[in-house]
């Protein structure tokens, strides 16, 4: 008889399921992380006069130097919990 592997649930997976995230999302934080930084992305590149993903010093200088001008874009910065060095 061969087991049916169950997938590991968190408290987060009725959310991911609920929004109709990717079945690989469903059991894995790593995954959720993965997918929420890819939806980041995707919605920069369709928007990049309202929305500039900040990943580097030079990246948040340029972006505050456009502010200072006028711009009224937004600069967002992708944190997640525990992947800050120790």
């Amino acid at each position: 008889m061969t087991a049916i592997p169950v997938m590991p649930l968190t408290k987060g997976t009725p959310l991911a399921i609920g929004q109709l995230w990717p079945i690989r999302t469903w059991g894995s934080i790593l995954e959720r992380a993965m997918y929420q930084a890819e939806k980041l992305h995707r919605l920069a590149d369709r928007i990049p006069d309202r929305l500039t993903i900040i990943t580097s010093l030079a990246d948040l200088e340029n972006h505050l130097t456009a502010r200072a001008a006028g711009s009224t874009g937004v600069g967002g910065i992708l944190g997640i919990e525990g992947a800050h060095p120790t």
